[in-house]
């Protein structure tokens, strides 16, 4: 698996405001991992079979921030949005191209 990605960040006084762009690409055995089905598999649930091959597995945006309280405290949050592409958008196990996240983090350090 490769992920390559660039972010820029926008310091705010001591806050931080930052844009990520990435993709991510795979090899087969990864994507057959995650997103293939194999013959047992079929029989079972009665998905076509599906063996992805590699490539692109999926591009994302992110807005990140931080902002400090005080020397010590701190709070962190990120928006993440994945989207597949490639095979793994196609995989029979696929219900939705598009995922979002959102994480929130209270940094203390000691």
């Amino acid at each position: 698996m490769l992920e390559l990605g660039i972010t820029s960040g926008l310091p705010v006084g001591d806050d931080l405001i930052a844009v990520t762009l990435a993709a991510t690409a795979a090899n087969g055995a990864h994507l057959r991992s995650s997103y293939g089905v194999g013959p047992g598999e079929s029989l079972a649930s009665g998905l076509p079979e599906w063996r992805p091959r590699a490539g692109m597995m999926d591009w994302s945006v992110a807005l990140s921030g931080e902002h400090k309280f005080s020397e010590r405290w701190s709070v962190s949050g990120q928006w993440l949005n994945a989207r597949l592409v490639g095979d793994a958008a196609r995989s029979p196990l696929t219900n939705s191209k598009s995922q979002q996240t959102f994480s929130l983090s209270l940094w203390h350090r000691f």
